[in-house]
């Protein structure tokens, strides 16, 4: 069971979802807002072309998990 849970529940993150979009076309339908628009979208793109390019690769274990693989993995090798 998951330590926490939301009090709406899957309705919940629905109508989150369905707001969400009536915002993003609201903003959408206003021509003054190209711009920004444009804007946001060129600098979503430019940092995942910086994560895929460059960061995924020195991603370094940062939960106490993926750390114990490590060490498991690096034990195995050793063997």
């Amino acid at each position: 069971e998951r330590p926490y849970q939301s009090p709406l529940g899957i309705p919940g993150a629905a109508l989150g979802l369905v707001l969400s979009l009536v915002a993003l076309a609201a903003t959408m339908a206003d021509r003054q807002m190209l711009p920004a628009i444009i804007g946001v979208a060129l600098f979503i793109v430019i940092g995942l072309i910086y994560f895929f390019a460059y960061s995924r690769f020195h991603l370094v274990a940062s939960a106490p998990e993926e750390e114990a693989v490590l060490l498991q993995n690096a034990e195995k090798e050793l063997l």
